[in-house]
């Protein structure tokens, strides 16, 4: 006679497919490699609108690009950019290239200082992503 019973084998069947699909969620929240896009509560995740396919495709490179223009009162004393992007990103602040720091892991939030970037009036902040289609997004910029 098996040393379980049914109900047992049941609830450890249940047992091992929930640690299955947690440990799988948790590999697609964190692997580079894997295009899943991890949820924020800081912004969401902006993405290149395009029907859903299952057939091959060749990859190519594309790239978008983001605006936001934006008036302030007074130059801020402090001001950070925070930043997801899928793969490679551009980032300008007014016409001045801001240098990233390096991320290993796309899925992570790059953040830089912009406070010498901006002025009082009008501001310009562009984020040019290049990604190989048919993927590709950007979270959206945090201030």
């Amino acid at each position: 006679m098996s040393a379980l019973k049914s109900w047992h084998r049941a609830i450890l069947v249940v047992l091992l497919g929930g640690i299955a699909v947690a440990l799988l969620a948790w590999i697609a929240r964190i692997d580079p490699a894997i295009n899943f896009f991890p949820h924020h509560t800081g912004a969401e995740w902006i993405v290149f609108p395009s029907a859903a396919d299952s057939r091959a495709h060749w990859s190519a490179s594309m790239d978008t690009i983001f605006r936001r223009e934006f008036v302030l009162a007074q130059k801020p004393v402090s001001a950070r950019l925070s930043l997801r992007a899928m793969r490679r990103a551009e980032v300008k602040v007014n016409g001045v290239p801001i240098q990233l720091p390096q991320n290993s892991n796309w899925k992570n939030i790059s953040d830089v200082a912009i406070t010498e970037q901006l002025r009082e009036g009008a501001n310009l902040v562009g984020a040019r992503v290049q990604f190989d289609w048919p993927s590709s997004a950007l979270a959206a910029c945090e201030f």
